[in-house]
């Protein structure tokens, strides 16, 4: 499931349905199956696999901000760095920042 997600990140629609398609399974047995496995609904994970390929580009690539929206699947700025702040506290830039800065903290 992991490597469908990733081989998909940049498509905004990559959702539970698509997923499940996929995975040759009906999208029930995949939010029941993903629930009882990780805690997660696939949605959640999709979006937990997002961000963090997301902070992995943030910290060891040169990309602007814009670049990595695009690449993890998201079309709105705004939104990303509405949820990115929500997940980890702090916006990409200075998300961004501290790792340049060395301050893994």
């Amino acid at each position: 499931m992991f490597k469908i997600i990733e081989k998909n990140i940049e498509n905004d629609n990559l959702n539970l349905d698509m997923l499940a398609d996929e995975m040759a399974m009906s999208s029930s047995t995949l939010y029941r199956k993903m629930k009882t496995m990780c805690g997660q609904s696939p949605g959640e994970f999709i979006r937990t696999v997002r961000f963090k390929r997301a902070a992995q580009l943030l910290r060891d690539s040169d990309l602007a901000v814009s670049e990595i929206i695009e690449q993890v699947g998201y079309n709105s700025m705004k939104q990303f760095r509405k949820n990115f702040k929500a997940e980890y506290g702090m916006s990409p830039a200075s998300y961004r920042a501290q790792f340049k800065d060395g301050d893994l903290s």
